[in-house]
């Protein structure tokens, strides 16, 4: 029975034999591989094999051989399929900065009022829990805005009325959503 083992094991490790395990050979020690040609050289890859079986000369063979084929493998297209050259210029998309200098209306007195640093005068509303609504004044520096009237400002003051008392805060920055913006002002 351990002939039968040992026949199998050399089987395994014999390159002619139809029980060949490659991985088994690849862990197996050199005595133990039974090699068809001994004496054969030995190359790390096949670019190695061509350089020194055919010499430079091999690989231009090889590359012309490999272009060629790709040019058989070229698709010949019609005049409708060929690819057409547009004759529209690019234009730079436009910036954000150079939009809202040009803006007029309410969004060009933010812009004047955020250049000269001047003061502005907000009514801001707010929903509260119970559904209801209340209006807040707010004094403050405009530092940025947008399209949306989402403005970022500054040492705030806030105010609010309500019916059975006045309150007040201060910020140091404050962000207010566009949606809450009723009123803007300049002082």
């Amino acid at each position: 029975m351990s002939d039968e083992n040992e026949r199998k094991s050399h089987d395994s490790l014999n390159f002619e034999s139809e029980q060949f395990d490659a991985l088994k050979a690849l862990h197996a020690e050199d005595q133990q591989l039974m090699i068809p040609v001994p004496n054969a050289k030995v190359f790390n890859n096949l670019d190695e094999y061509s350089r020194k079986s055919f010499g430079n000369a091999s690989i231009a063979v090889h590359s012309s051989q490999s272009s060629l084929k790709r040019e058989s493998f070229r698709r010949l297209f019609t005049a409708e399929q060929m690819a057409t050259v547009s004759t529209k210029t690019w234009k730079e998309p436009p910036n954000v900065l150079s939009k809202m200098q040009q803006r007029i209306g309410p969004l060009s007195l933010l812009t004047k009022c955020l250049n000269k640093r001047t003061k502005v005068l907000i009514r801001r509303r707010r929903r509260t829990e119970n559904e209801s609504e209340r209006f807040f004044w707010l004094t403050a520096l405009l530092i940025a805005f947008d399209k949306h009237f989402n403005l970022v400002l500054y040492d705030v003051d806030e105010k609010c009325e309500s019916k059975c008392d006045l309150t007040e805060r201060h910020f140091n920055k404050l962000f207010v959503r566009g949606d809450n913006v009723v009123l803007v002002c300049l002082l």
